[in-house]
């Protein structure tokens, strides 16, 4: 069987990174991942969610979940689950200060709709 690929989410303006993914119990896709500047800079950092209904073959326009960060207050690598319940969950670090004195946070985000 030959592998199908299908392109998620293309934006040669911004780095788009970390991708996750999770099917529902109705068959959505939803993808959950960052943009930023760059690698390295993690400047207007923000969480970016895509859904598919036909198994990834189209994805919708970007959705965002924060707003932007900044150079020393961002958000990194998100993650998506769907829970027993049918419940989705997005956790995700919030990194806050400079290499010499960094606070972190971890944030949780529920969907009751199962994502729909």
């Amino acid at each position: 069987m030959a592998i199908q690929k299908f392109t998620v989410s293309r934006d040669d303006s911004i780095y788009e990174a970390w991708p996750d993914l999770c099917l529902t119990d109705s068959g959505r896709l939803i993808c959950v991942f960052s943009e930023c500047r760059h690698h390295g800079d993690r400047t207007d950092a923000r969480l970016t969610l895509v859904t598919s209904d036909d198994r990834g073959r189209t994805w919708s326009e970007k959705r965002y979940l924060t707003e932007k960060g900044e150079k020393t207050a961002y958000w990194n690598c998100a993650r998506i689950a769907k829970l027993a319940d049918g419940r989705l969950a997005i956790s995700c670090d919030f990194i806050r200060g400079h290499e010499n004195g960094r606070n972190t946070q971890v944030w949780l985000w529920f969907s009751e709709d199962g994502g729909d």
